[in-house]
């Protein structure tokens, strides 16, 4: 340390490094809010599509019903019973669903229910498009009871199919 004539320090080469410190220290704040807005620009940039997510739940919560209740044939009147009885409500043009039991082999089609827009069946068989629905088709061996109280082995075919494009994109 250099000291005057009058015992007092110099203080003149104090600013340059006060100056340098708090331009890194400017040069820190900007980078941390530059990463900030670049986490929250991607964060809220990224399509989530979830309509597959739904048809797999709605799928899952139809086998559950139809597990648990133990249906008889008798009861397969309408597709509106069978989501009523599920407690399992369509949004109005935005799905659709097709339940299809087949006794034995799968040639023979004992019950068909549909419920939903029926458009949306058509539009799964395109492969390709970008504003089309999700699909999902899948094939499970359930147990119901027939109309003389016999519970028989049966394979049950949920074909499923949400819109919701507008929602998703």
């Amino acid at each position: 340390m250099i000291v005057s004539k009058n015992n007092r320090k110099n203080k003149k080469g104090v600013l340059g490094i006060e100056m340098v410190l708090w331009l890194f220290r400017f040069l820190f704040l900007i980078a941390i809010f530059l990463g900030m807005v670049i986490v929250v620009v991607s964060f809220y940039s990224a399509r989530i599509d979830v309509r597959e997510v739904e048809a797999v739940l709605l799928s899952q919560s139809f086998l559950s019903c139809l597990e648990e209740q133990h249906f008889s044939t008798t009861f397969f009147t309408s597709f509106d019973a069978v989501a009523k009885r599920c407690n399992i409500v369509l949004e109005e043009g935005e799905s659709y669903v097709n339940l299809t039991f087949y006794k034995n082999d799968e040639a023979k089609t004992t019950i068909g229910l549909t419920g939903g827009n029926e458009n949306l069946a058509e539009l799964c068989k395109l492969k390709t498009g970008k504003n089309l629905p999700k699909c999902l088709e899948n094939r499970y061996y359930i147990l119901i009871k027939d109309e003389k109280g016999k519970s028989s082995l049966v394979l049950l075919s949920i074909n499923i199919a949400i819109a919701k494009v507008l929602k998703n994109t």
